[in-house]
């Protein structure tokens, strides 16, 4: 990634007072289909699966800098670990819940299990913490000149605080849209559902309801009206913020329903149609003194 950064990785690590020999980075990645699975399950389950990995996967370090991959190459830091025993994973004592769900994609007869315990260091950058991990692989690095060369990219005030907690101002929108590669979490987490979602002008308080159902699902349809400045193809709306140049900067954005997706796109599709429509009943936002849907 472009760019110059006051802050490097080593400047933080070096907070802790670990000897830089005793050091491993791990970036987990999402665009590896068995991981991403797993971080969907819940943090339980990827606690156990950083455990078992290959014999000398950490190669003897005594301490585990562990990131999950976000856009690009960018990385967001979950925590420190303290690498202890390990015994083949044929012998080991794992979480049953785990071994039911996800044991069989590991090779049994290869791999380890990571006697892994989750320190207290750095507690207050989880999930807060993004760096360039310059590289988009699962990959682990040993090498401190390495991890001199991984620069900070943000200290976010928070992570991603659930769907019923948005409510967005277009300019917060659109810095999230415009700085993915920070906000992965909240990417993560729009572009996994579907939904049905309210556009209000704060200014003279008329509402919209949309539905968002496809590949990227809310984040996708949100994506666009940052890109057409609110207008997101909709005539009325259109219309509505050619009043005034800078009205769009009065919209804000929240969620009323999440859809989970099914895997049927278009059953999905006629679902979240059908969910929208209800709404606008609700609202009455095809109400022309209120609402700024045409139908």
């Amino acid at each position: 990634m472009g760019g110059k950064y006051t802050l490097m990785l080593t400047d933080i690590i070096e907070k802790t007072g670990i000897d830089h020999d005793d050091i491993a980075l791990i970036r987990h990645t999402k665009s590896d289909a068995f991981f991403a699975e797993v971080w969907k399950a819940g943090n339980r389950y990827f606690e156990e699966y950083q455990k078992i990995q290959p014999e000398n996967y950490f190669h003897g370090k005594k301490y585990l800098f562990s990131f999950v991959g976000g856009q690009g190459t960018t990385a967001r830091f979950v925590g420190v670990y303290k690498v202890k025993n390990c015994v083949p994973m044929k012998d080991a004592c794992i979480d049953e819940e785990y071994r039911t769900k996800f044991a069989s994609k590991h090779n049994s007869d290869k791999d380890y299990y990571f006697d892994l315990e989750k320190l207290d260091l750095l507690e207050d950058l989880q999930n807060r913490l993004v760096i360039d991990y310059c590289a988009t692989r699962n990959i682990v690095n040993v090498n401190w000149d390495t991890f001199a060369k991984k620069p900070v990219i943000s200290i976010s005030s928070n992570g991603f605080q659930g769907y019923e907690n948005i409510l967005w101002s277009y300019s917060e929108l659109e810095h999230y849209v415009n700085h993915v590669e920070i906000y992965d979490d909240y990417y993560s987490a729009l572009s996994s559902v579907n939904g049905v979602y309210l556009v209000v002008d704060t200014r003279d308080h008329k509402q919209y309801v949309g539905s968002a159902y496809g590949e990227e699902g809310i984040w996708g349809r949100w994506k666009e009206y940052v890109h057409t400045k609110g207008q997101g193809g909709n005539k009325k709306m259109e219309e509505h913020l050619g009043k005034d140049q800078e009205q769009y900067r009065y919209l804000q954005y929240t969620i009323l329903e999440v859809i989970p997706k099914t895997g049927n796109p278009e059953k999905e599709r006629l679902f979240a149609l059908e969910r929208e429509a209800l709404y606008k009943r609700k609202l009455q936002t095809r109400n022309d003194e209120t609402g700024l849907n045409a139908n």
